[in-house]
């Protein structure tokens, strides 16, 4: 991960040695943005606030280096910057969230991943992380950019995903019987429970002619008995 960052900051300038990439044109190269290499702490922390209540996006190469920094401080700036300002150009910022061993950079990486043109590899590879709240945020933005990944999630062994995939499906309105029925079978009372409100909406709409006339009855009696 440092490594991806690392190559990406000399093809930009952002570091020292090396043939350096394009820059900023010099009106973009504020005061504040030079004093982003101030010797002087205080001054360094004094340059990021300062850009960061400018809020230019045209600041985040310069962000870039923090995310070596040892003082956690400057690396936490580094990750608001991305997020507040990365828009999808260079997908390596994003790659190499994504392939971080810290948990922070990887959840970023999920939610930056929508910005980018095609984020579908990021969030796939994201969707299989051991950390719950990571796989969860990966899931989520990969069904709003593709809503046939719900049907996957649907079928995932989480539960959390399957609720997800559920909410998402039924919430955009493009949801089949077939779904219905996958969801309506759940083992989770967390997942059933999002039929609910959705059929009980439109209870007396003959929508699906094909399912059991008493399913809202049969679905919102197991999730009351798994109460």
């Amino acid at each position: 991960c440092i490594g991806a960052v690392r190559i990406w900051l000399e093809q930009h300038g952002c570091l020292g040695g090396g043939q350096a990439g394009p820059r900023y044109p010099s009106f973009m190269l504020t005061k504040e943005v030079t004093r982003l290499r101030d010797k002087d702490v205080r001054q360094r922390r004094r340059a990021v606030r300062k850009l960061f209540e400018d809020g230019d996006p045209s600041a985040l190469p310069h962000f870039l280096p923090f995310l070596e920094d040892d003082d956690e401080w400057f690396v936490k700036r580094a990750l608001l910057a991305i997020e507040r300002w990365y828009n999808g150009n260079d997908p390596r910022i994003a790659e190499s969230l994504a392939s971080s061993e810290i948990n922070e950079r990887r959840l970023l990486a999920a939610r930056i991943a929508p910005r980018l043109v095609s984020p579908g590899k990021i969030l796939r590879g994201l969707c299989e992380d051991n950390d719950a709240k990571i796989r969860l945020a990966a899931w989520s933005n990969l069904i709003r950019c593709d809503l046939l990944a719900a049907r996957e999630g649907l079928k995932n062994e989480d539960r959390a995903v399957r609720r997800l995939s559920a909410s998402e499906l039924i919430d955009s309105g493009k949801f089949s019987e077939e779904d219905v029925q996958t969801i309506a079978s759940d083992s989770s009372s967390a997942v059933r429970r999002a039929l609910i409100k959705r059929l009980g909406d439109n209870k007396g709409e003959d929508l699906y002619p094909d399912l059991p006339e008493n399913l809202l009855e049969e679905v919102d009696g197991s999730v009351e008995d798994a109460s």
